[in-house]
């Protein structure tokens, strides 16, 4: 007797998932709270002054978080730390969501219960990001009566910026969107694309990278025309919101602002000065997206075009771009890069074990 392979889910698997969210749950609370207690607002973005929109440039220019959570406390009496706690607790969850949704997109995984278990990594090199303190290891090591010990070794906690999150969650949702147009493009699809795009602009301007992801992944998939056309849209979308945005908080100068015609700071210098300990590369290479770098290194053959157009088209540029503006002692300067490598190091794990399986499999062959 045949037996057909597609079926309703069960009450077992409804029960899985509905014991995945409770878990997604309750583990956005506990990385919410951490989050809160182990860090803190940076003074010129302070959470009083981004509801009141008064916060310096360019943090009061991501906007979305800020202008949700001034909503969010006229119609509640709540604390806006509270209230930058639940937005944020929400975006953790997204973050678990769009995860799976990867995975299941990439086909990564056997089955829907493996594919939502390894959704749940992608918190391992999140809270590393943007919760994780600064390791100071100056000096690394002192002798001391004779003995080697450790130096003044010191955890430095990071700040605290509400649209962090968001952003690294927007990131790999339109990075995968992003990767299921490239197999099919349709008016449909394009529209949520750009609406969801002019959205995640408006949290952070990050997104201008989606747009060299964009042509790294389509060059020789459409026509020229038709990229040049999709890679304008982009471009017009994202200097629709940006321009405004400037030109509303251009009266709120950053005081630390250092690059020429912008409002951002200049740490290129001292981010290489942070690369003379030896012991501060191996601890920081340590904590950076969490080890997914390693099965990248180590697999890379693995890797299909759509995950090395997100390393090469958006990854590459960002990390060059928050060397330069970006203090490294902030992991958080990194966030939206992460995602994409988490995904890219799943992929190549998952090619590698598919490899050892039809090793076996043509083993086992043999054998009979």
């Amino acid at each position: 007797m045949k037996h057909s392979l597609s079926r309703t889910p069960g009450p077992s698997e409804s029960f899985e998932r509905l014991a995945w969210w409770f878990a997604a749950f309750c583990v956005s609370a506990f990385l919410t709270s951490l989050h809160l207690v182990l860090t803190k607002p940076f003074a010129l973005a302070s959470f009083d002054r981004l509801v009141h929109f008064t916060a310096a440039e360019p943090f009061q220019r991501r906007v979305l978080i800020p202008a949700l959570a001034a909503g969010i406390e006229k119609l509640m009496p709540l604390n806006n730390a509270l209230v930058f706690g639940l937005v944020e607790m929400a975006f953790w969850l997204a973050l678990l969501g769009v995860a799976f949704h990867c995975v299941n997109s990439l086909r990564i995984g056997r089955s829907q219960a493996m594919r939502r278990a390894l959704a749940f990594t992608i918190l391992v090199p999140m809270s590393l990001t943007l919760i994780g303190p600064d390791l100071e290891v100056v000096p690394g090591f002192v002798l001391s009566h004779g003995m080697i010990d450790l130096g003044n070794w010191r955890a430095w906690p990071g700040f605290y910026y509400p649209y962090d999150l968001p952003a690294g969650t927007f990131t790999l949702l339109l990075s995968v969107w992003l990767f299921e147009l490239a197999n099919r493009l349709t008016r449909r699809r394009l529209v949520l694309f750009f609406a969801v795009f002019a959205l995640a602009t408006s949290n952070r301007e990050t997104t201008v990278f989606l747009i060299p992801l964009t042509a790294c992944l389509f060059w020789g998939r459409i026509g020229w025309r038709t990229l040049a056309a999709l890679l304008f849209a982009q471009l017009l979308v994202f200097t629709a919101i940006e321009l405004p945005l400037h030109w509303l908080f251009e009266n709120q100068p950053n005081p630390n602002r250092a690059v020429a015609f912008t409002q951002y700071e200049n740490h290129f210098a001292g981010n290489i000065a942070l690369f003379e300990s030896p012991v501060y590369v191996l601890t920081f290479f340590g904590s950076f997206a969490g080890g997914c770098l390693l099965p990248i290194l180590l697999w890379w053959r693995y890797l299909d075009r759509r995950t090395v157009s997100a390393l090469i088209g958006f990854v590459l540029p960002l990390v060059v771009f928050a060397f330069i503006v970006g203090r490294l002692q902030e992991h958080r300067v990194f966030t939206e890069a992460i995602p994409l490598i988490w995904l890219a190091a799943l992929q190549a794990i998952a090619g590698r074990i598919a490899i050892d399986d039809h090793t076996s499999t043509n083993a086992a062959g043999r054998e009979r």
